[in-house]
């Protein structure tokens, strides 16, 4: 039987904007699980959003690519709703190198062998 992983490591993260359906960004984020941050975001702003992946980056380079594309996408003339110009908290609940570290060793020990 081959083995199975479910994941092993987690090193990238996605950065997104959100629209109604009319392909015009009001918010854009950063997520290591987009269906999960999807979720979140249909609560916070309604069920007709979508979400759309701009870039996959490093973990240790998120930070600066989601400020990145927030003036970016600030300097095409998009109004987006973020309350900041990005970089801060975490990805979805992961703070630091310490939290990751804690998520990929239960990761790991919950793969299917």
């Amino acid at each position: 039987m081959k083995e199975q992983k479910i994941i092993t490591e987690i090193n990238q993260v996605s950065i997104y904007y959100l629209h109604k359906g009319d392909g015009i960004p009001f918010y854009i984020g950063k997520t290591i699980c987009p269906k999960t941050r999807f979720s979140q975001h249909k609560f916070k702003h309604g069920f007709d959003i979508i979400l759309e992946i701009i870039d996959e980056v490093p973990i240790n380079e998120w930070k600066f690519w989601e400020m990145w594309y927030i003036e970016l996408y600030k300097s095409w003339g998009f109004k987006l709703i973020n309350k900041s110009k990005g970089g801060g908290g975490g990805v979805n609940g992961v703070q630091n190198q310490k939290d990751l570290g804690l998520i990929e060793n239960i990761v790991k020990k919950q793969n299917v062998k």
